[in-house]
């Protein structure tokens, strides 16, 4: 019985450990259409992007905040090469390729994107206005 108890508690600290939690991060969605969208830092001084967040949806006049198991701040803190917050939106059609194409996504011109340094997202208490006024 004690093993199985000990089990339990196990299984649930690990399970209660690995959640996400919603960031400071807001974006806001000022469109007549649902958005997507995923949230990009390029990595230490290498070329390669990474998404350090789970995206999200985002109604039309309704807020989301990626998910993540840090914070976004630090990620941009400690991992960013040039301390910059990407954020790619795109349509539900192109989640797949959006997630699978981290790197060159930024560079494809059929998705809109935004970039942002700490002190701009400080400036808006980071919440992001999509679009852009």
């Amino acid at each position: 019985m004690k093993r199985l108890n000990l089990f339990f508690l196990t299984f649930l600290f690990l399970t209660m450990n690995c959640h996400y939690k919603k960031d400071k991060l807001k974006i806001k969605n000022n469109s007549a259409k649902y958005i997507y969208y995923h949230v990009l830092v390029k990595y230490r001084n290498e070329n390669v992007y990474y998404g350090p967040s789970i995206g999200g949806k985002v109604d039309p006049g309704n807020f989301d905040s990626p998910g993540i198991r840090g914070s976004i701040l630090h990620e941009m803190n400690t991992n960013s090469y040039d301390k910059t917050l990407y954020i790619v939106y795109f349509n539900e059609k192109d989640r797949e390729y959006v997630f699978k194409n981290e790197n060159i996504i930024l560079f494809d011109k059929r998705f809109k994107n935004d970039k942002y340094s700490i002190k701009e997202l400080d400036s808006m208490n980071w919440v992001v206005n999509y679009p852009r006024p």
